[in-house]
């Protein structure tokens, strides 16, 4: 799951739901999480629904049991859906009680809810969901974390190891290869950058940087367009790199420890680091404040 939690919802009476639709964006918000929802008021047939996963996996589904457009029930829609989404969770609604309406629905992974009820159903099923991206590797990726951890131990078995070395001639080229290898990395880099030529479209340039830079070029490149309304943006992007970079470089480059009681120990070369799940909701929370930001001024840049 990344920031956004998608929603495939089935009403062919959207407007009754919208409180109910505000209520859980703003909850998710607070969580670090965009709603979106794709509304669909009539389904169709099984050809027609499937074209609605083709490009979209699906976070939950939300069907109204009873469509006054079809004239079949809940129970032959979600099998119409389930040739083609498995393991989606489903929550079905009516006003008929819970109970009631789970006895006429016999397929797995399928919640029911009567419609004063349906908010807390929904959102019940929702934290379920994105409790899972409250872990660790869900925050910084299992390739990241895999790739940290390899180079953490890389780093502690060269550490170690090179204390086993007793030849002190033997310590100095090894540390003389390791610096020459390095340099070589980079001055290959620093010739081609230095040799390029300077009419080039922009992309060729900023796919050269890292993710610093990058926003301190577009900060620059505000204010050489000198427009009001791209400044306030700047002004809220400001503090990026120790806002969204700091911790994106914590969690990519450090091993995870311990995690007792929500908090997560990790290491980072000598020192001890310390996150918590409510860490994580920030962190979600800043890079959804961030994510909307960049948007905007992708959109005014374009719009000028």
């Amino acid at each position: 799951m990344n920031l956004d939690y998608d929603v495939l919802w089935i009403d062919d009476r959207p407007r009754q739901i919208e409180g109910v639709k505000s209520h859980i964006s703003a909850k998710l918000s607070r969580r670090g999480f965009n709603l979106n929802v794709k509304m669909i008021e009539n389904p169709g047939d099984g050809s027609t629904l499937k074209k609605h996963f083709k490009s979209t996996k699906y976070d939950l589904l939300v069907v109204d049991y009873r469509l006054q457009s079809e004239s079949s029930d809940g129970n032959v829609l979600i099998r119409k859906i389930r040739r083609f989404c498995h393991y989606t969770d489903v929550v079905f609604y009516s006003s008929e009680d819970a109970k009631a309406l789970r006895a006429k629905i016999d397929v797995d992974g399928v919640y029911c809810a009567n419609r004063p009820d349906l908010l807390d159903t929904i959102w019940h099923v929702i934290e379920s969901t994105i409790k899972k991206a409250g872990d660790l590797n869900s925050m910084r990726g299992l390739s990241i974390a895999q790739i940290a951890d390899f180079d953490h131990s890389i780093d502690q078995s060269i550490m170690h190891g090179f204390d086993k070395v007793l030849n002190s001639e033997k310590k100095s080229a090894f540390i003389l290869e390791l610096c020459e290898s390095a340099k070589k990395y980079h001055a290959g880099k620093f010739e081609a950058i230095s040799d390029m030529a300077k009419d080039q479209p922009i992309q060729e340039y900023t796919k050269l940087l890292t993710s610093n830079p990058k926003h301190q070029f577009l900060l620059k490149l505000i204010d050489l367009i000198d427009d009001d309304s791209l400044y306030q943006s700047a002004s809220r992007i400001s503090n990026y790199s120790e806002d969204v970079i700091r911790n994106r470089n914590l969690l990519a480059h450090s091993m995870e420890l311990s995690y007792e009681n929500g908090s997560y120990k990790l290491v980072n070369g000598e020192k001890d680091i310390t996150f918590t799940e409510d860490d994580f909701t920030t962190i979600r929370v800043k890079l959804l404040e961030y994510k909307e930001e960049f948007e905007r001024i992708l959109r005014l840049v374009q719009n000028r």
